[in-house]
Parts: structure tokens; sequence; C-alpha cells
């Protein structure tokens, strides 16, 4: 949860969305558990936090040692499973764009539209 601007659409500058310093959150998942999976666009990762709102994990994307695959942007739980598909490209890099999998605590909440 996160707090808007009088608009009810943008997010407010202090809302957990803002609270990684040095990014654009982009995309959110969610598993059966709560927990939300934060894509941190510009960062190479995705933060998973518990349904409080505190960062437990993060999914790395290998590549992000050397400066490469940092545009993270989406991600998808396989539904029925505990498997996450990540995307990140590499915008300026030269290593194109990827699909990457991770096992997750908890598998897709089924009452995504899109599970329908």
């Amino acid at each position: 949860a996160f707090q808007l601007e009088p608009d009810g659409v943008t997010p407010y500058i202090g809302s957990v969305l803002s609270y990684y310093q040095a990014c654009f959150p982009d995309s959110l998942d969610v598993d059966e558990d709560g927990n939300l999976y934060q894509a941190m666009s510009l960062q190479g990762r995705y933060v998973v936090l518990n349904s409080l709102g505190n960062p437990f994990a993060q999914i790395v994307i290998p590549e992000r040692v050397t400066g490469h695959m940092l545009q993270t942007t989406h991600s998808a739980i396989i539904p029925g499973t505990n498997q996450i598909i990540v995307c990140a490209s590499d915008m300026q890099g030269g290593q194109g764009t990827a699909l990457y999998t991770a096992l997750v605590p908890a598998k897709a909440w089924n009452g995504y539209y899109q599970f329908q």
C-alpha cells in the first residue's frame, strides 16, 4: 500500500515506492502470501517485500555485477508455481534483452485477471 497525491493517481514521494534510492520503480507482482515483487528499474534487481511492506529478499540479475542488464521492468509468477519470470535489458550496453527465472517464496496469486 502507498499514499497517492490528491489527483488519486500519482504516488506520494514519501511512499514505499520511493523508499529505494537511485531507481525508478517499475511493475509490481504479488504472490498468494501477499509478498510484493517490485521491479527496480536501472538497478538490475527486483525487491521482494512481505505483506507488511518490509523488504526480505531480492532477485538479482547476474550481469548486474558488470554493469549490464540493469533495466529491470516487469515480472510474472507462472500460474500454479513458485517460479517467477523477470525481464531485463541492457539499454545501450549491447547485450540486448533477456528473460530470467527464479524460485520465489510462494505460488502465484490466482486472482490476477490474466489468470481468469
